[in-house]
């Protein structure tokens, strides 16, 4: 409001020692005069009338939660005005714990904030979602899927078969899409794991059919990978051989699972699929994996393209390694021409970033992408790839050992880059925790102590440019003991999602912010009051691709008995309030994990 537009005249409490003042705006000031006899007089200006913070600068932020949007209640504790500044975010008046969203169980939700304005909006999220929980019996876990049909929620639907006894689900994946579900299970015989298939493509879902075939004796299934669109799957399984885990490929596309193919070829004496990493690339053109297959104990990586009709041969990607030395892990673009792997390759055990291209007839040679490391006792980890392949982030003690910093790698050109430092400075043994990249490349979220040491906060960083921004703090202002847990990108790239205990020490709750406008949004709180030692689990958090629907695990009712909620967001940005997915759990029972199409 400009001074001197109307006359007010309203009491609130003093920000600092709790006694009562008047304030008064006329003619374009404002007179303030309090019950301990003080009174000041401030002159108008553009949104000045609000700011009357005073000294106690973060006091007058606090004016955003007036009762008219305009000025906050605490605004009155200063009685110099000169940083009144802060209380112009008054005239915004309509943060998220200021209006009320109620869901109508219509599939819409109404959101009624303090100005009057009330706003109905259709739930977006149409999804399905299946968590694993043991609501038959206690301690089987079994898996049940929910499908969102107009913004409401289905009955849980069990989707494995009938267990033997001791029998459970060990493992599953739902499809980026919602058509497929793949899980593993000793269904038939206890401690034999093999694995599953659901198709959820009609009305109900389909009986679980087998991928595997007749495994060796005390064969199981180890692990297993969908595509995204849920039409292929890897697994490694001791299948044709005893004690030797192999990589098979078996593809869903028609609704029965075809006859496995074994993608890992044959294998030098002693070497195996046994804890080692395969994917998929995000097309499900190609796969990757890392093996012992030519030296026993030297984990080398390998690609295998499946777009035609049958797998083609392995084909290594890495250049010569040591025996002492491995191919440690990996990401690829979303064609899976662009490989981004670690090893240890020149020093043991110093894991470094090397990048292969293979759009040719054959790899190039792997070039390092990371600076030389200051120890021998230094590394890079946390690797990310855009779906395109021109950009590359990773962490590394790279400039210092054991300071943990963020870097940047442009790949869009002829040759790699240098990689670029994207973290601002740095606290006195302050590092960066996590680093995220958005899928298409655009975006950096990371978590690190830049103000206070062991106080983790949440950043953000454009790329969009090909030059990365200054940071911007995207979570709270924390203070210690307070720290973000972890983050996650929505596919879209325009969403976050983080745990912190905000509110209350170790207690970690669930926040959402939209960082696809100019400026990010205030964090929201997501996640009902939480009971004494409840947390939101930051091991299941999911976020759809649009940022319209968060899924998240927690004790959110009862302490230690977690359970499944959704939280639609409405396109304000507001949240429905948490909608429990399971049905109510008899005494000792869990959900364990959660999942939602993307």
């Amino acid at each position: 409001m400009a001074a001197g537009l109307m006359l007010a005249v309203w009491a609130c409490s003093s920000g600092g020692d709790g006694s009562s003042c008047t304030v008064e705006e006329i003619d374009g000031e404002t007179v303030i005069t309090c019950d301990d006899g003080t009174s000041a007089t401030i002159g108008g200006g553009a949104d000045g009338g609000s700011g009357t913070a005073g000294k106690d600068g973060k006091d007058g932020a606090d004016g955003a939660d007036g009762t008219d949007g305009t000025n906050g209640t605490d605004g009155t504790s200063g009685t110099d005005g000169e940083d009144g500044d802060n209380g112009a975010d008054g005239t915004d008046g309509q943060d998220a714990d200021e209006c009320t969203t109620t869901d109508n169980g219509d599939g819409t939700a109404t959101v009624d904030c303090p100005d009057g304005s009330s706003t109905t909006w259709q739930i977006g999220y149409t999804g399905k979602i299946v968590f694993g929980a043991d609501l038959s019996a206690n301690e089987v876990d079994e898996i049940f899927l929910i499908d969102f049909k107009g913004g409401n929620p289905s009955a849980p639907i069990r989707l494995n078969s009938d267990l033997v006894s001791n029998g459970d689900v060990d493992s599953y994946t739902l499809s980026e899409d919602g058509n497929s579900v793949v899980y593993m299970a000793d269904q038939e015989m206890d401690d034999r794991i093999e694995l599953y298939y659901v198709d959820l493509s009609g009305a109900t879902p389909a009986a679980p059919q087998k991928i595997n075939t007749t495994l060796a004796t005390d064969g199981e299934v180890h692990e297993f990978r969908l595509s995204a669109d849920g039409t292929k799957v890897l697994y490694i399984a001791e299948q044709d051989t005893q004690d030797l885990p192999e990589l098979y490929l078996s593809d869903l596309s028609s609704g029965t699972p075809s006859a496995p193919v074994k993608l890992s070829g044959t294998m030098v004496s002693g070497g195996d699929m046994d804890s080692q990493e395969f994917e998929f690339s995000k097309n499900g053109n190609a796969v990757v994996f890392t093996c012992d297959r030519e030296t026993e104990e030297v984990d080398e990586l390998y690609h295998v393209d499946i777009s035609g009709s049958s797998p083609s041969a392995p084909v290594k990607l890495n250049d010569t390694l040591a025996s002492d030395r491995d191919v440690f892990d990996f990401v690829s673009s979303a064609d899976g021409t662009r490989i981004i792997y670690r090893a240890d390759r020149d020093t043991d055990n110093a894991y470094e970033a090397y990048y292969v291209d293979f759009n040719g007839a054959s790899p190039t040679t792997p070039i390092k992408l990371n600076d030389a490391l200051p120890s021998t006792a230094a590394e890079i980890d946390n690797v990310y790839i855009s779906d395109d392949g021109n950009t590359v982030v990773f962490r590394g003690d790279m400039d210092t050992y054991d300071i943990w910093e963020c870097y940047y790698v442009d790949l869009s050109g002829a040759s790699p880059e240098d990689p670029v430092k994207m973290n601002g400075a740095l606290v006195a043994s302050g590092d960066v925790w996590q680093v995220l990249l958005s899928p298409d490349g655009s975006t950096v979220v990371y978590r690190a102590d830049e103000v206070d040491d062991s106080v983790q906060e949440l950043y953000l960083v454009d790329l969009s440019t090909g030059t990365p921004t200054t940071p911007v703090m995207i979570s709270q202002d924390l203070s210690s003991p307070q720290a973000v847990s972890t983050a996650v990108f929505s596919g879209d790239g325009n969403s976050v999602i983080y745990t912190a205990d905000v509110i209350t020490d170790n207690a970690f709750d669930l926040y959402y912010v939209n960082i696809g406008g100019d400026t990010p949004t205030a964090p929201v709180l997501l996640n009902q009051t939480l009971p004494t030692g409840g947390d939101v689990q930051s091991s299941y958090l999911g976020l759809s691709s649009a940022g319209d629907a968060v899924v998240y695990w927690a004790d959110q009712d009862t302490n230690n008995v977690n359970e499944a909620y959704l939280v639609p967001i409405l396109p304000n940005f507001q949240p429905v309030p948490p909608i429990k997915l399971n049905p109510p759990l008899q005494s000792d029972r869990d959900v364990d994990e959660i999942q939602m199409t993307k």
